[in-house]
């Protein structure tokens, strides 16, 4: 079975874009690279996570590869904002 994609943004992510567009052309950039900083947060944080505690062995080992990419994502952002 395939994975059924959404064809709405859910809650969260419809406040989120609503920020964007609403923020003025100084302010853009800086909320942009906030809700960066979040999403690589949380992103880093579920596939650590994962890496430790994941019960399906090729996900566990998907997580395992891609976190260091994450962090390294994470970590650009973060000097953005600097």
């Amino acid at each position: 079975s395939h994975a059924k994609t959404a064809d709405a943004l859910d809650s969260k992510h419809r406040k989120l874009l609503n920020k964007l567009e609403a923020a003025s052309k100084d302010g853009f950039d800086s909320s942009y690279l906030s809700i960066q900083h979040q999403a690589h947060q949380e992103a880093v944080d579920l596939f650590s996570d994962y890496a430790k505690n994941g019960k399906d062995v090729a996900l566990k080992d998907f997580a395992k590869n891609t976190l260091p990419t994450l962090q390294e994502h994470l970590e650009h952002v973060k000097e953005l904002r600097a």
